[in-house]
This record gives C-alpha cells, sequence and structure tokens, in this order.
C-alpha cells in the first residue's frame, strides 16, 4: 500500500474562521489563489498537489486509488484549559504571521512581495490590510477570539502492482 498525505493551501484558506471576524469580508481568499496560479505559472511550486495526488497515483497504475480528507481542525479556545489555549495561540499566531501588529513600513514591504508574486498594486494593498485586520483581531481579543484552522490534509492510498 502506498499513502500520500499533503496539504490544500486553496481549501484550508478557504475555510479558516476567526469569531467576530469576517475574514471572507477581506477579500484575500480570491487573492491567495491568484497568487497560487501566478506561482505554478511561473515554475513555482504547486499549491494544490494534495488535491492531485490520487490522479497521479491512478495514472502511474496504483489499484483501488481512493482519498480521505483529514477531519482534524485546530481549535483555538479561550474558554479551555487556560495552558493549553496559550500555547495552541502562540502556535497559530507564530506559524502564520499574526503575532504582531503591522506598521506601515511593514505593509509596504508585504505589498512589494504580493506584486512579485503576481498580485497588482491594489490588490497587495487589500491583502495586506486584511492580514493586518487579522492580526489586529487575534491581539486585541487574544483572550475571548476562537480560531478555527481544519488542517485540510488529504490522504490518498492506494495498491502497488
Amino acid at each position: 500500500m502506498v499513502i500520500c498525505m499533503e496539504g490544500d493551501l486553496e481549501i484550508e484558506k478557504t475555510i479558516q474562521y476567526f469569531s467576530d471576524f469576517d475574514y471572507i469580508g477581506t477579500g484575500m481568499t480570491s487573492l491567495y489563489r491568484k497568487m497560487y496560479r501566478h506561482e505554478l505559472n511561473n515554475g513555482g511550486r504547486d499549491y494544490r498537489v494534495g488535491i492531485k495526488i490520487p490522479i497521479y497515483m491512478q495514472e502511474l497504475g496504483l489499484k483501488n486509488v481512493d482519498v480521505r480528507l483529514n477531519d482534524r481542525v485546530k481549535f483555538i479556545n479561550p474558554y479551555g484549559d487556560s495552558d493549553k489555549h496559550t500555547k495552541e495561540y502562540n502556535e497559530i499566531t507564530t506559524a502564520w504571521d499574526w503575532k504582531k501588529r503591522l506598521l506601515n513600513e511593514d505593509k509596504e514591504k508585504m505589498t512589494t512581495n504580493l506584486v512579485n508574486r503576481g498580485l497588482t498594486k491594489g490588490e497587495a494593498e487589500l491583502f495586506a490590510d486584511g492580514h493586518s485586520s487579522i492580526c489586529d483581531h487575534v491581539i486585541d481579543n487574544k483572550d475571548s477570539v476562537y480560531i478555527l484552522k481544519p488542517s485540510c490534509t488529504l490522504i490518498s492510498y492506494g495498491i502497488k502492482g
């Protein structure tokens, strides 16, 4: 049996959730998609490879190919165990760069980076503002914000031979 586990960032970025915050309203989801496609079209990594693996497995001759989605969701619960909340809050805000407020110079650097990744200047500014608003929200509400972050790991498997 061959087993492959790989994430799909496009799915993951679409379904993250912060209590009392309109993530979809930031417009970041479509901008992530645009950046991912730009990188793929320019010889970069494929952020959607996880969803394609079962197809590759079938095309390579594996039998009984199937796929499951890991249903684990990271649930940052401010009203649960205090030590666990602190640890998980710090881990997720560090991993996704939500741990500090963005200064204007930070937004300018981010905007330049995003333009280099395929966004227009206006789109990059919108994205930087969205990222900044997430940072502000999770910092301002550290002791009350719920954060749900699905892993969106696809588990593909098949039989060799």
